[in-house]
């Protein structure tokens, strides 16, 4: 004898008459090759993610790209030329003025076709751009420059726009769209990052979700060279599209712009690097073996990500916690090393990272620095003027 449905289950089954699959036959698709911004190593239309430990030059990597592909310059060992066009930046880690413009300047960037995007206006309220609200102005900024090559966000996490960087099906979410945009806009995105304090595989030290690494078409680990303490590593993790590649190695050296500002740039060593991710990792103890010393590095890290962009409920903090798999007993000790206070916000609590951006003493706390104003988390940033974010400006100037 069937049971009578309940009203879920009407609801469930009318919403499956009205559902169809849309499929299409492989015969009325035309294959076509995969477009490439660095030939074998960075695609066109594709999420990229490059990861290293801060101070390792990441951000004078992406400095470099920039001015190869403003230039239609070439890439290194022969790997072919740039499409010469445009890059937008987003950063939340470096001044535009005092350090991002210079290191541009050094790699030889075409300033007029790199710009900072600072913000969003929405109801003439300026805000930090999210990747959970904003990609639709993103994409139209991106049609309006017309040349776009590349779209550097550094870090990711940083403009998550509230989504847990933990959970796997909303970094999914999160990143679907994102990619779905760049392959429209057939732009390549690139999302710099930091490593967790893990052990394993160098894909397992990517901060946050795996699914970060998952949805990558190319991953890109940034390390020391232990045979040279000057210089960097820059390897393969996966690439899902080009062939399984050599690396490179490269040295930060000192260089004085215009004006006599004295800032950095990459310089790549001759030849190839044929050394393996993992092992790099592992000869440096890439992880402690003490599992207790690793948790608590891991909960540092939850915690920085969790509170990067301002005070979180400190319920919300905990089931998050919680749901990454951190013991309260590690999240207060994370708590205590970065010096996070709770601060009584209407009828509940709120954790935020203090506001001198010195995040304590715990492990690995010192790159947080003294964020500028303008890059501060947004707990700490004061309120722009309305004008500060045009919607478009003038070729090589902020968006």
């Amino acid at each position: 004898m069937t049971e009578p449905q309940t009203p879920v289950a009407d609801t469930v089954a009318a919403a499956q008459k009205t559902t169809r699959a849309l499929t299409r036959s492989f015969a009325t698709i035309t294959p076509k090759p995969v477009s490439w911004i660095w030939p074998g190593r960075i695609a066109a239309g594709k999420y990229t993610t490059i990861a290293g430990e801060p101070g390792l030059g990441k951000s004078q990597l992406t400095a470099l790209m920039a001015a190869t592909i403003t230039t239609g310059g070439d890439w290194p060992e022969g790997e072919g030329t740039a499409p010469l066009g445009s890059v937008i930046i987003v950063s939340s880690e470096d001044d535009p003025e005092d350090t991002i413009a210079p290191r541009l300047m050094a790699a030889g960037a075409e300033m007029t076709k790199v710009h900072e995007l600072q913000g969003v206006q929405h109801q003439s309220v300026n805000r930090t751009f999210n990747l959970a609200e904003d990609l639709a102005p993103l994409e139209d900024t991106i049609a309006a420059l017309g040349d776009v090559r590349l779209v550097v966000i550094d870090p990711i996490s940083a403009y998550l726009g509230g989504t847990d960087s933990h959970k796997n099906d909303d970094v999914r979410a999160l990143l679907a769209p994102l990619q779905d945009m760049a392959q429209r806009r057939a732009v390549a995105v690139l999302g710099i990052t930091h490593l967790n304090k893990g052990g394993g595989s160098a894909m397992a030290r990517f901060t946050g979700s795996g699914a970060f690494v998952a949805a990558a078409r190319a991953a890109y680990l940034v390390a020391k060279d232990a045979d040279d303490p000057d210089r960097r590593l820059f390897l393969p993790v996966k690439n899902n599209l080009g062939e399984d590649k050599t690396g490179f190695a490269y040295t930060i050296q000192g260089a004085t712009v215009a004006g006599g500002i004295p800032t950095s740039r990459v310089v790549f060593a001759p030849g190839l690097v044929d050394a393996q991710a993992d092992a790099v990792l592992a000869a440096q103890g890439g992880g402690s073996d003490d599992g207790a010393a690793s948790a608590m590095d891991e909960a540092v890290d939850f915690l920085r990500t969790e509170l990067g962009q301002g005070p979180v409920p400190a319920t919300a903090v905990k089931r998050s916690a919680g749901q990454a798999g951190i013991a309260e007993r590690t999240l207060r000790r994370a708590q205590r090393a970065l010096n996070v206070k709770p601060v009584k916000e209407g009828k509940g609590w709120v954790w935020a990272l203090p506001q001198d951006g010195q995040g304590g003493q715990g492990p690995d706390t010192g790159h947080l620095g003294h964020l500028p104003a303008a890059h501060a988390p947004m707990h700490e940033r004061k309120p722009l003027e309305d004008n500060a974010y045009p919607v478009c400006a003038e070729v090589g100037g902020r968006l």
